[in-house]
């Protein structure tokens, strides 16, 4: 891996105050997933297997709205670089509860539940930095749907 990549890794949320050497370790799990603006990156209704992390770009979270007509969708949510989206598929083997499109041409980092767990499991102050990221994220979106369900 690069070294810029090395360093726009480290400004992600997700992997701040990580080692550069974990962060080395970790950024070889990853894979770099290039998307058009407008493509879809998760499908709803999919199962998923992994989380992504947006390097650079931005996306939609987007929700099917029920119709007898066309497919429409309401905007949740438009993520930044340095957020991750899919995180729900690390916790449960569960169709995914939205679609994901990229709302410019983005850079995303991939990263399996497998590979993640198999890295964790050797690097337990990593699982519970990694665990209360995630955990302070879901509840931060679940504390912003809430606030929109009430308005």
């Amino acid at each position: 891996m690069t070294d810029d990549r090395l360093e726009r890794l480290k400004g992600l949320g997700l992997f701040a105050g990580l080692p550069p050497e974990k962060l080395a370790e970790l950024s070889r799990l990853l894979d770099p997933v290039q998307m058009k603006a407008g493509e879809v990156v998760v499908k709803e209704g999919s199962i998923g297997d992994c989380l992504f992390i947006l390097a650079s770009g931005s996306v939609r979270i987007e929700k099917r709205i029920p119709t007898d007509q066309e497919e429409r969708y309401k905007e949740l949510a438009v993520l930044m670089a340095g957020e991750f989206f899919g995180e729900m598929a690390l916790v449960e083997d569960q169709a995914r509860s939205a679609r994901v499109v990229a709302a410019v041409d983005s850079e995303l980092y991939r990263l399996d539940r497998d590979d993640l767990f198999a890295w964790l499991e050797h690097q337990p102050q990593m699982s519970i930095a990694f665990l209360k990221t995630l955990v302070r994220t879901l509840s931060r979106r679940l504390r912003a749907t809430s606030r929109e369900l009430t308005m």
